[in-house]
Formats: structure tokens, C-alpha cells, sequence
């Protein structure tokens, strides 16, 4: 066994491109070469509702952000994100504007051409109780 005396270090990249707000309680999931941020809120900015349906899309090997357009159809904070294959996410969850939770899973093809459509999952077994993500 070998030890590194070295500890970690964040590193900022240059980046290119429209990157996403500040914001919280949005999702980040890799998939393949990208990083995929969804949805979250400024606190400082409640008004931009716009905020929870954004998608943003990071090329981590070019470093570049790229803003996706998707279908209206998600609207929630607080959800959980999760990898499905190497283009598709799916959303479980959270709380809409009406500060009423679901436990509802949606999934979006990053591959698809834009507007990216928003498909709602069947799932099977006992349902989950609305909550806010994990």
C-alpha cells in the first residue's frame, strides 16, 4: 500500500459557454462525457421560476457548457436526479411552486434534438410517498 502526502485540490476550469445561475436544490448527474445540471432556484431571485426547468449540459473533455432547450413539462426543486444510460436522466420527486411535493419520475435524452422532450415513467411496487429529494 502506498501513501500520497498530496492532498486534493479543487481546480476551476476555464470554461466556455452559458453556464448555469448560482442556484440550489437542482441536480447534477454524469452522463458519458457530460455533466448534467437541472433545475434549482436563486434564493435571492424567487421570482425566476424559469430556473427550475433549465438544463444545462457540461462537455467535461472541451470544457464547455452548453444551455438545453427542453419541453415545458418539470417544474420541481428539491428532486433527486439520476442516471438512466449514458444520455438519459431521470428526475424522481421534489416540490413544485405550489410547495406541493410528488413522487413522480420523469427522464430526458440529452442525444434527442432540442426541444428536448420530457417523458413521464411507469413505475411498478409500492409507490414512495411525495417528498422532497434525498
Amino acid at each position: 500500500m502506498s501513501c500520497s502526502s498530496v492532498a486534493p485540490e479543487w481546480v476551476k476550469p476555464s470554461t466556455t459557454g452559458p453556464h448555469p445561475p448560482m442556484v440550489e436544490s437542482c441536480s447534477a448527474v454524469l452522463l458519458g462525457d457530460f455533466l448534467v445540471v437541472f433545475g434549482g432556484y436563486d434564493e435571492n431571485e424567487p421570482e425566476e421560476e424559469e430556473e427550475r426547468v433549465v438544463l444545462y449540459r457540461y462537455h467535461i473533455p472541451s470544457e464547455s457548457w452548453a444551455k438545453l432547450v427542453t419541453e415545458e413539462g418539470v417544474k420541481v426543486e428539491g428532486h433527486s436526479g439520476f442516471a438512466l444510460s449514458s444520455t438519459v436522466m431521470a428526475v424522481f420527486g421534489g416540490m413544485d411552486q405550489d410547495y406541493t411535493f410528488h413522487n413522480a419520475v420523469r427522464s430526458v435524452d440529452i442525444s434527442m434534438p432540442e426541444p428536448l422532450p420530457w417523458k413521464s415513467m411507469t413505475c411498478t411496487g409500492d409507490p414512495s410517498l411525495p417528498s422532497p429529494g434525498l
